[in-house]
């Protein structure tokens, strides 16, 4: 009987021993798996936190982009505006230019029938007196220093039209760049943005499936 009860006493005290053991280990290994996943979910928050700051700096840059392409469009506008009146003052010039080129060429046909030395000197002979004369001769001066300020003032003109040419053309192709300029970095910078958003939302996605 008593030899009974003492294997009795052994056998529970062996196996309460490897219970004991066993639920060490399980408390070990339940341990190392916690620690292994809050290291991995520090890891996703970290990782997470710089993308947030990446995002936040590619906003600042998209916020920074949309001034800027509201400055280019108000230049845009400006710069067509002035085109436009370019131009118009380019056809007023070229009317004049055209109109003063006609009175230039009918000048130019009289004086090859009457020179200007004859002229001179039919305005004394028929001059009725000495004063008539100076006043006849006077007036053909007149007409020649018109037609001399006639032809400056085509060059001129012809200069402005030139200069303004070259403005509106500077306008037009300022413009064009502009535009081109807001689509390339829009285009840019929206892709970045949508990239950053994803990798943002997978990072989420992991860390509520770690946790």
């Amino acid at each position: 009987m008593k030899k009974r009860i003492l294997s009795a006493v052994l056998v529970s005290g062996v196996t309460l021993s490897s219970a004991t053991t066993l639920s060490a280990v399980k408390a070990d290994d339940f341990d190392a798996q916690i620690a292994s996943q809050d290291s991995k979910i520090n890891n996703l928050t970290a990782q997470q936190q710089q993308h947030k700051h990446k995002l936040i700096t590619i906003q600042g840059q998209v916020s920074a982009l949309q001034t800027q392409q509201a400055e280019l469009q108000a230049e845009n506008q400006r710069l067509e505006a002035q085109s436009a009146t370019l131009g118009q003052q380019i056809q007023t010039l070229s009317s004049k230019i055209v109109a003063r080129n006609e009175s230039l060429k009918q000048q130019a046909r009289s004086a090859q029938k009457s020179n200007a030395a004859t002229s001179y000197i039919n305005a004394i002979i028929n001059s009725k007196s000495v004063s008539d004369a100076i006043n006849r001769v006077s007036a053909i001066r007149e007409v020649v220093s018109a037609n001399e300020k006639m032809l400056q003032q085509q060059e001129q003109d012809k200069a402005a039209v030139e200069q303004k040419q070259q403005e509106n053309q500077a306008a037009i192709n300022t413009v064009a760049a502009n535009q081109e300029t807001i689509a390339q970095n829009t285009n840019a910078l929206n892709t970045q943005q949508a990239q950053l958003e994803a990798a943002q939302l997978n990072l989420q996605a992991e860390l509520t499936t770690a946790q």
